[in-house]
């Protein structure tokens, strides 16, 4: 939703769309949407809006007392769950033991729901191809974003598990 407006979607000529809201401060725009025409995806991405300034682990733990309670409550009204995933590229900020402990608790949440993923993957797909393979997150459809070039680590997930999958870049 990152500087769009949730009242003008789907945009002129799309049937239809979906609205991820992936930081907690854009949760709200999502919920008053109520057309059939928009999907609603909520999740936590992996930069979780943590700054360099801040203490990680206090984060962490603000992000498992408040942040995925809340994100669950939502979810009973959501078509998907995401952006959730890893990014290499912050995990000097946010360190990668920490985002697979948020990504995996999403996808329990996703699971018990029966949602969909929204996965965002940068240079952590290793990693991500392992909590993906567990059969606990064993999902029915995920779209895969962020991969660049890593073509055969998305076809060895859908190999072993057969999902329907999308992936963009």
């Amino acid at each position: 939703l990152s500087g769009g407006s949730p009242d003008s979607l789907p945009p002129p000529g799309v049937e239809a769309c979906a609205a991820c809201a992936c930081f907690a401060g854009e949760w709200g725009d999502l919920d008053g949407i109520s057309r059939a025409s928009v999907k609603k995806v909520y999740g936590i991405h992996p930069d979780a809006g943590i700054s360099a300034l801040d203490d990680v682990g206090f984060a962490e733990k603000q992000i498992f007392s408040a942040l995925l309670p809340e994100l669950d409550r939502r979810l009973a009204s959501a078509d998907a769950v995401g952006e959730i995933g890893l990014d290499a590229r912050i995990a000097g900020r946010v360190p990668l033991e920490m985002q697979k402990r948020v990504f995996a608790a999403q996808l329990e949440m996703a699971r018990a729901r029966g949602l969909p993923a929204v996965i965002h993957c940068v240079g952590g797909w290793g990693a991500m191809c392992e909590i993906l393979r567990t059969d606990r997150h064993n999902h029915e459809f995920l779209q895969i974003h962020g991969i660049i070039r890593m073509t055969a680590a998305v076809q060895n997930i859908h190999h072993r598990h057969r999902h329907d999958m999308c992936m963009h870049t």
